[in-house]
């Protein structure tokens, strides 16, 4: 197994690069609809928009698919997600298919189904305990031991006595995904204004009335907010408090090796991977992020805490810079600055154990195992773990945040309810009301905080 030496790392972590795309055509003075981020949401929801009637405009910080959406493992799977998420998961998994016969191959998507690894009682009883949640949604689950396991995966170390197999699930190519879905926004004449970052959303009487970015203001009375990580902070200048915390994930891929399994694999609580079509076996420790502590998480203590201190073990928590720059801006009452690419380092300790627990899921393939890229993602977290997704109590804007590492598989799902809700089609509360705000400790609507006394805003 090769150490970790003159590894190619990208500091904005990504092992494919997409274009660098630059400011260059006029923003128009009105659109039906503001998208803001050209992640994976905002791009298919976009696209629902367009394809519902309407000339929806996309606005892109830094450049399209080069935030979390194009940074993932790539894993899209029904098994293992909360109650809350199955039956949209569920419905994601159809759309992918049809999303692929839309767009073709390049889109990258496979069914290769998806297996959760026990190698001891208690790891037993997680799988089987969701195989009974599956089974309430339908999914299609199969329990698997001794040679049935190792049929899927004939590497596979034989200290593993119990799997979980879905046979629907699948996977597909972050940055292949996005660029085939850049493609066919492109196709479809959406505009998309690349490294132009919304400073700001204009609300007045409760309701939206656009956006101010630093190339100049757009109106609308529709603005969806798909930033990932970066949701909070626009909202908090609206007046809205969204308690969410960023946790940056460390993923890698190792050089080509022969033929693994055509399914992702999950062991559970440790480390998950899956095999790309040139053979390279991407891998990360599921769940263990750096945590750099922000200005939210100092101010909503009482909320974050909580979340921190249960998952202590996995959340690598760091008090640095990050911090100090926004102690300052608050000291001089200057506007929280952006998330910054450039500190978010992969974590060379998540690297070097999600590669020896590699060599033990595979151990007939150790020998072999080189990395090849290491990247980052950035994750934005509720308190549960679930998506928030609402209104804040201001007609016209939408948000959707805190996806929690899922947002890559639930997106087309995700992107048709949303969808639904801008065009008029169906209320806030219908099948995302698992996902309202209102349930997070420390949430604060635009009412809610127009009640408040001044100094307690």
């Amino acid at each position: 197994m090769t150490p970790h030496r003159g590894l190619r790392v990208d500091g904005r972590g990504l092992p494919i690069l997409v274009e660098q795309a630059e400011a260059s055509d006029p923003l128009p003075n009105s659109a039906d609809v503001i998208v803001v981020g050209a992640g994976i949401i905002g791009l298919l929801t976009a696209i629902g928009l367009k394809q519902a009637g309407l000339h929806p405009i996309i606005i892109e910080a830094a450049n399209a698919g080069s935030g979390q959406s194009g940074r993932n493992l790539g894993f899209i799977r029904v098994q293992g997600r909360d109650e809350a998420e199955v039956a949209l998961m569920a419905r994601s998994s159809e759309l992918w298919g049809e999303l692929s016969q839309k767009i073709g191959p390049q889109l990258s998507f496979r069914r290769s189904g998806h297996v959760s690894l026990a190698s001891n009682a208690r790891d037993v009883d997680r799988v089987t305990e969701w195989a009974r949640v599956g089974e309430r949604f339908d999914v299609d689950f199969h329990q698997l031991r001794g040679e049935e396991l190792y049929k899927l995966c004939p590497h596979l170390s034989k200290s593993y006595v119990f799997g979980g197999f879905t046979p629907r699930d699948g996977q597909a190519d972050p940055q292949a995904v996005m660029r085939s879905l850049l493609d066919h926004v492109d196709q479809l004449g959406i505009a998309l204004f690349q490294q132009t970052p919304v400073t700001s959303i204009a609300i007045n009487d409760k309701s939206v009335k656009g956006v101010q970015t630093k190339r100049g203001y757009v109106k609308s009375n529709a603005v969806l907010l798909a930033t990932g990580a970066w949701t909070s902070r626009l909202l908090a200048k609206a007046g809205i408090a969204l308690p969410t915390h960023a946790g940056v994930a460390t993923m890698a891929a190792t050089r080509p090796v022969a033929p693994l399994s055509e399914s992702t694999m999950w062991e559970v609580g440790q480390l998950g991977f899956r095999q790309d079509a040139g053979g390279r076996i991407v891998f990360g420790l599921g769940g263990y992020v750096d945590v750099h502590v922000r200005w939210e998480d100092v101010r909503g203590a009482i909320s974050t805490l909580p979340t921190f201190w249960s998952n202590r073990r996995a959340m690598n928590i760091k008090i640095g810079r990050p911090l100090l720059e926004d102690l300052t801006d608050v000291w001089r009452g200057r506007d929280l600055r952006p998330f910054k690419w450039a500190e978010f380092l992969p974590n060379d300790g998540f690297v070097k154990a999600g590669l020896a627990r590699l060599a033990h899921m595979i151990p007939s393939l150790a020998s072999e195992l080189e990395l090849d890229a290491v990247w980052t993602g950035l994750i934005d977290t509720t308190q549960d773990f679930l998506p928030a997704v609402g209104t804040a109590g201001v007609e016209g804007l939408l948000f959707v945040a805190g996806l929690s590492g899922h947002g890559f598989g639930l997106a087309p799902a995700l992107a048709e309810e949303v969808t639904e809700i801008m065009i008029g089609n169906r209320p806030e509360d219908t099948k995302l009301a698992h996902f309202a705000p209102a349930r997070l400790k420390g949430y604060k609507s635009i009412h809610e905080l127009q009640r408040l006394p001044r100094e307690h805003r």
